[in-house]
């Protein structure tokens, strides 16, 4: 039997995903070659080259699953490579070395990754860097490199551009802090020029890290938080198109979203992704949102006069044509994943049990299964978790916290007993923890809310003495 487009659609990225170890190999042997290249040309010291080709072997092999992309690698060799020229010119004018701005590589990675091992590696290896090239001074690297730490921790949960100008103020003060420590502990002299130099720093790494955000997420291929906040802005053109045209799929997303966001915090992922990736998973439901039960007035079903076969299409289809907006609308790949992956290669059992109980020949469970691929990264796998449970639970008669309890956990063990989880680090540990979030969440949203007496008495007449065309309704004190 031939295998279907969907089996051979979840090879081909299975190929892509697993890779041979001498690939990376070669990967490391080719960039530090070149980096070795510039490093020799600039008379950098040779301690500089080990150092970074412990390094490269650390980010590109012995990180496992965590192990750096080659585009991602060749972007932070080349950060890695400005600093040279950098301080070649610092050196040459006879400034301080406390001018080159080593914090703003550590914002600059954290901003992109927010990966606090990485960016820890990172600022180590720019800041031994500048340290070999102003003559090996042990304290100068201390100083930077703990500056850069600060930097980069502030830089953590940028939401705003102002706060990455409160990080380049902690560069400036730890920076200063350090440095007079450092006079007092050798007991030499504050230099005026030292100092002026510290606080410049600060601003510098806030300028570069400010000004350069849209061109390292380019370089990088990343997406910062900043432009998350930008991407889930309702006045974005397919949203605000989502909104008119399939209201009932955005309020879908919005409750997904809010999920996710929660549940993605929870277990360390990056909430906002999850959240942002949460608003657009479903635009493909746009072009026949009123196919899709969030859609239908109550009564009505798009599907009872269509064959299960042809139901399954257009259920499956969204997915397809909510790539091709993503890409007429130009979304990030980091949010187009979420459309691809937030059914994984699921099956629609309706449909399938319902081509079943007709009596059709030659169903096959593959041709009821979307075509993936499965969930790559932990905020992929929560929405696609939040989306199955959010349906889930709203299709309960009468929800309560022990009915929502029981079914948020019967749809995470199918997920998982169906392996749609495989392909993503989401522990057991952190289901558990999806669960309790997940339950809470909708047991808020779902609560029971309290019978109110009725407003008139046995005698008809309204009680405290107020007419009924006054009084408040039921539904109005709800």
């Amino acid at each position: 039997m031939k295998p279907t487009r969907g089996i051979k659609r979840r090879k081909q990225v299975n190929k892509t995903v697993q890779r041979p170890g001498w690939v990376y190999i070669l990967e490391v042997v080719v960039v530090f070659l070149l980096v070795e290249a510039v490093l020799f040309t600039a008379k950098v010291s040779p301690l500089v080259s080990v150092f970074y080709l412990l390094i490269v072997i650390y980010l590109k092999i012995l990180r496992g699953k965590r192990r750096l992309d080659m585009r991602s690698f060749l972007s932070l060799s080349l950060l890695f490579l400005i600093y040279v020229p950098m301080c070649r010119f610092i050196i040459s004018q006879g400034w301080s070395p406390y001018y080159v701005p080593v914090p703003a590589a550590a914002m600059v990675v954290m901003l992109n990754y927010r990966d606090l091992e990485l960016v820890f590696v990172f600022a180590m290896l720019v800041s031994f860097l500048s340290a070999e090239m102003f003559g090996g001074n042990l304290y100068y690297f201390w100083i930077v490199f703990l500056s850069s730490v600060v930097g980069a921790l502030m830089a953590r949960n940028v939401r705003h551009r102002k706060h990455i100008f409160q990080a380049g103020v902690a560069v400036s003060v730890s920076m200063a802090i350090l440095y007079l420590l450092y006079v007092y502990a050798s007991g030499g002299n504050i230099v005026r020029g030292n100092l002026i130099a510290v606080f410049v720093n600060g601003v510098l790494s806030f300028a570069i890290t400010f000004v350069g955000v849209p061109l390292f997420e380019v370089m990088f291929g990343t997406l910062t938080n900043i432009s998350l906040l930008e991407w889930a802005d309702t006045q974005q053109p397919l949203l605000r198109k989502l909104i008119m045209e399939a209201p009932g799929t955005y309020h879908h997303s919005l409750v997904v979203g809010n999920l996710a966001e929660a549940a993605a915090e929870e277990v360390g992922a990056n909430s906002l992704l999850a959240r942002v990736g949460a608003y657009y998973h479903d635009i493909g439901k746009i072009p026949r949102a009123e196919y899709f039960v969030e859609n239908q007035a109550k009564g009505q079903n798009s599907h009872e006069k269509l064959s299960p076969s042809m139901s399954k299409l257009i259920l499956m289809n969204h997915v397809k044509e909510g790539l091709d907006l993503a890409r007429k609308y130009h979304l990030p790949k980091q949010i187009t994943d979420f459309i691809a992956q937030h059914h994984g290669t699921s099956l629609a059992y309706y449909f399938y049990q319902k081509a079943i109980d007709e009596g059709k020949q030659d169903i096959r469970e593959e041709d009821f299964r979307y075509p993936g691929p499965k969930p790559q990264t932990k905020e992929t796998a929560i929405v696609l978790l939040a989306d199955t449970v959010e349906a889930a639970v709203r299709s309960l008669p009468d929800p309560n916290p022990d009915k929502i309890a029981l079914t948020v956990k019967k749809v995470i063990d199918a997920k998982v007993i169906d392996g749609q989880l495989d392909e993503c680090d989401l522990t057991f540990r952190d289901l558990d923890k999806i669960a309790r979030i997940f339950t809470k969440v909708l047991s808020s949203m779902y609560h029971q809310r309290i019978t109110y007496p009725d407003s008139k008495n046995k005698n008809g007449k309204e009680k405290n003495g107020k007419s009924g065309k006054n009084g408040l309704s039921k539904s109005q004190k709800d």
